[in-house]
């Protein structure tokens, strides 16, 4: 969608997805750092489309074993 959302800026993150999200194909994969952190980023376009899936990798053989990653941030209301 766009390269100009600052480092971190993760609530121009979510305007922009939630602004964006009506426009895609049903079914469409959005991508923010890596699938989505866990933290608010793309909570305002869920809620935009309300049929919704979300998946959790859980596989530990991909994961850094550095426990909590370094892209977590406060959440968005």
């Amino acid at each position: 969608m766009t390269h100009s959302i600052r480092q971190a800026g993760i609530r121009e993150g979510a305007f922009v997805l939630y602004s964006l999200v009506p426009y895609f194909p049903a079914k469409s994969v959005h991508v923010g750092v890596f699938v989505s952190p866990d933290n608010g980023f793309m909570i305002p376009a869920a809620r935009r489309l309300e049929n919704m899936e979300v998946y959790e990798i859980t596989n530990k053989e991909i994961m850094l074993n550095s426990g909590i990653s370094a892209t977590c941030g406060p959440e968005v209301p």
